[in-house]
């Protein structure tokens, strides 16, 4: 049948992600699809060049602007047009201390201590607790986490290809 739509029902309306996402891996698209999975809008925090000053092989990360400009082109290529709002992170914890409308926030094991601080800021402001959800990392062709800075670092690309023999922890 053409033309029939069916509604898809998800468990929250509006979830929350963050990050540098610079460069974007599929480990990345994989935690977006599951935040798409569960909530109708995703309201993605991007740290802020500021942040970023702070990462390792920060001189390697584009800027604030180029990043949210691919990040936006690859959810749009993924379908997720009209379904996410991007704004920028001045800090750890972002305006999820402060969205009343926010249900959940998908975290990796990297990200779960800043969702339990939300939490506990949202908590003091008298809102409710965001559901968090954990998200396994994506693993490379060797098992070994996929992680933006073993990208910059030259160990693998963004698809997890193993680029050299690199024995190092994952991390």
């Amino acid at each position: 049948m053409t033309g029939l739509r069916m509604e898809v029902k998800r468990p929250f309306k509006l979830v929350c992600i963050g990050g540098t996402f610079s460069p974007l891996h599929i480990g990345h698209l994989k935690l977006f699809d599951i935040a798409f999975k569960l909530g109708d809008t995703v309201l993605i925090g991007l740290t802020s060049d500021d942040m970023v000053r702070r990462k390792e092989l920060s001189s390697k990360i584009e800027g604030y602007r180029t990043r949210e400009r691919k990040l936006r082109e690859a959810l749009e290529r993924r379908g997720y047009a009209g379904r996410f709002q991007v704004v920028e992170l001045r800090d750890p914890l972002g305006s999820a201390v402060y969205i009343r409308d926010l249900e959940a926030i998908v975290a990796t094991e990297e990200t779960l201590p800043n969702a339990i601080r939300i939490n506990r800021e949202r908590r003091r402001r008298g809102l409710e607790e965001l559901v968090v959800v954990v998200v396994p990392y994506a693993r490379d062709e060797l098992g070994r986490r996929i992680s933006s800075t073993r990208i910059r670092r030259g160990e693998i690309d963004e698809w997890g290809r193993v680029r050299c023999s690199s024995t190092s922890s994952g991390a």
